[in-house]
């Protein structure tokens, strides 16, 4: 298992839980996704902030890996060099513009209970996962989208599954 993070302090994090473990096959990376170029199957994503959460997507989508991403900090999605927003076709087709899509991504971020609009928050996040599950399916994917529970487990607690169609036997 390799484990790829960006961030030194989750890095120091998953070294000293790993030592902690009884698990021995697991290698850490200091690196970004963009630079990680060995072979894998399946990428696993926990609380990606903003455009990490695509970025993984896209990792995994360009080598037909499978998914499983919970993303986080929706307001934080910003068009980067490899990453655009919206993010399918099917938005596109819609007519979703990029500032309408950067005011729904902020308004995911506003699902605290204790928030007037925590229900409007929830909408919008699946909006935004809805567009990524999209971008996975016009990618050749089937994809799920669930909610974790108890829904405290988690600030955001989406969870975007999704696996490379299988090619259909002749």
């Amino acid at each position: 298992m390799i484990l790829v993070e960006n961030k030194e302090e989750s890095v120091r994090r998953a070294t000293e839980r790993i030592a902690c473990s009884s698990a021995n096959n697991i290698t850490i990376l200091q690196c970004s996704v963009g630079r990680f170029h060995a072979p894998f199957n399946v990428g696993i994503c926990l609380h990606g902030c903003g455009v990490a959460t695509d970025l993984v997507l896209a990792k995994c989508i360009s080598t037909s890996a499978s998914f499983v991403v919970s993303p986080c900090c929706y307001g934080s999605a910003r068009n980067v060099h490899s990453v655009s927003y919206p993010r399918s076709n099917a938005f596109h087709t819609a007519g979703v513009e990029y500032a309408e899509y950067l005011a729904i991504g902020h308004a995911a971020d506003q699902t605290e209970v204790t928030i007037e609009k925590s229900g409007q928050g929830r909408t919008c996040m699946t909006v935004v996962d809805s567009d990524r599950c999209h971008l996975a399916k016009q990618s050749g994917y089937t994809t799920q989208l669930f909610v974790m529970t108890p829904p405290t487990c988690s600030p955001k607690n989406h969870v975007l599954i999704g696996q490379p169609a299988l090619p259909q036997c002749l």
